[in-house]
């Protein structure tokens, strides 16, 4: 944000072919505003990927090809934060959502292998709801992945290149959080644990 003091903050591993070349960082632009940077491995100067001071950028994920950046992106102005993806070429940038609930947000989990689909999550503030929606890069259509849930919590933490496995977080009925896997083709959760006590199944 312009005129604000620059900060520089490490972020979390980025998914994607291109963090084995370089890092990206977040900036802090005040009031909780932040851009994203790319900076080489080698050394050189950090790059601004967004550069816009009416809006904050988290949780950036590659394609594959390092061609595209997926993230969440909330503006200045508005309480919930939409998925945005950025043509790393030609710096241009398309929002795929339009979140107009004040409590629900948006949240980047994976590319498809081929780069048409984005993975993402939509859940409520306080985390005790969440879904993934496979969104096409090219049109907008978001469809739910996970179908058949008893649980309102399927937070996704990663889908495989092809789409047929999601890894996640689930609620069981007794309120227990559990590890779980999504098999998409068959419309199948396993859980990793089926006793409260942690004992594996």
């Amino acid at each position: 944000a312009s005129g604000v003091p620059v900060r520089f903050f490490g972020a979390p591993p980025v998914r994607g072919a291109a963090r084995g070349r370089r890092v990206q960082i977040e900036h802090l632009g005040g009031a909780e505003m932040f851009d994203l940077y790319a900076v080489p491995r080698a050394g050189g100067a950090p790059k601004n990927l967004t550069g816009t001071p009416e809006a904050s950028e988290t949780g950036p994920v590659y394609s594959r090809d390092g061609r595209l950046l997926a993230y969440a992106q909330r503006l200045k102005t508005a309480p919930s934060a939409n998925v945005v993806v950025l043509e790393l070429a030609s710096g241009t940038a398309r929002v795929l959502t339009d979140e107009r609930a004040p409590d629900r947000q948006w949240s980047v989990v994976a590319f498809s292998g081929d780069g048409r689909f984005v993975y993402a999550s939509r859940g409520n503030i306080t985390a005790t709801e969440s879904a993934l929606w496979k969104i096409d890069v090219a049109t907008r259509k978001a469809t739910e992945v996970i179908r058949g849930s008893r649980s309102p919590l399927n937070a996704a933490t990663d889908v495989t290149p092809d789409g047929r496995y999601v890894a996640l977080t689930t609620e069981t009925a007794d309120g227990v959080r559990q590890a779980a896997l999504y098999d998409v083709k068959a419309g199948k959760l396993t859980l990793f644990f089926t006793e409260v006590d942690g004992t594996a199944a």
